[in-house]
């Protein structure tokens, strides 16, 4: 199978690294980042436009929320939703290749909302990827904590049905080189521990030779980055 050169960071720190991936897998990654807004961590996601028209309608928005915009930064429109049931915001930044979502409780106040998108820069690569950097009060919360990592995750559609991905995950918990794989329900779940500290993992509709293979190649691939 053909492979393809991406050239990628995670979305609230660099550096840019080469991410080499078979071409069955979508160019541009769904990128996730914990965010610290002063009440607790909270994710922020970019999904790029093919996962987006997908995972949007699993976000109970449309009827059952309320709708209203307001100006982020860089006077860039940010809708916000409300969710009754359970209390939540949405805050979502349309972008060019996809759209940037963060959620805030009800019981964080609508003052939280404005504060988020007045305080979270967004800059947008050539190729529609996005880059978040947030400002005081907010920050990064990262941390080598299961749900608290930065991840890419690449992922390979099958009649617009998610068939396989491809995941990096920083800060990683296994050395580089250790490596396991199991195959679950005809699932392959494979996990490398790649440089720079990275997390490889793959899983779906893989064999445990093609899981191991991409993993290789993908962290040869960052290694040469460095």
């Amino acid at each position: 199978m053909s492979q393809q050169v991406i050239m990628t960071a995670f979305l609230t720190s660099g550096p840019i690294m080469k991410v080499v991936i078979d071409g069955d897998y979508l160019a541009r990654p769904q990128m996730t980042a914990p965010i610290e807004i002063g009440t607790g961590g909270r994710e922020c996601i970019f999904w790029p436009r093919e996962i987006e028209l997908l995972r949007v309608n699993l976000i109970p928005f449309a009827e059952k929320m309320r709708q209203k915009s307001v100006r982020g930064t860089d006077g860039r429109t940010v809708d916000v939703f409300f969710q009754p049931d359970p209390g939540q915001w949405y805050l979502h930044w349309p972008l060019q290749k996809g759209g940037l979502y963060i959620h805030v409780r009800e019981e964080d106040g609508y003052e939280k909302v404005l504060e988020i998108a007045e305080n979270l820069y967004i800059a947008e690569s050539d190729d529609g990827l996005p880059g978040v950097s947030p400002d005081p009060p907010l920050s990064r919360h990262v941390f080598r904590v299961p749900g608290y990592e930065e991840r890419l995750t690449f992922v390979a559609l099958v009649d617009n049905t998610f068939a396989k991905a491809i995941e990096l995950k920083r800060p990683g918990h296994l050395a580089e080189g250790a490596e396991y794989s199991t195959v679950e329900s005809g699932k392959t779940v494979y996990t490398l521990g790649g440089p720079r500290g990275i997390d490889i993992l793959v899983n779906g509709d893989v064999s445990p030779e093609e899981a191991q293979r991409s993993g290789h190649d993908l962290a040869e691939s960052i290694g040469q980055s460095a």
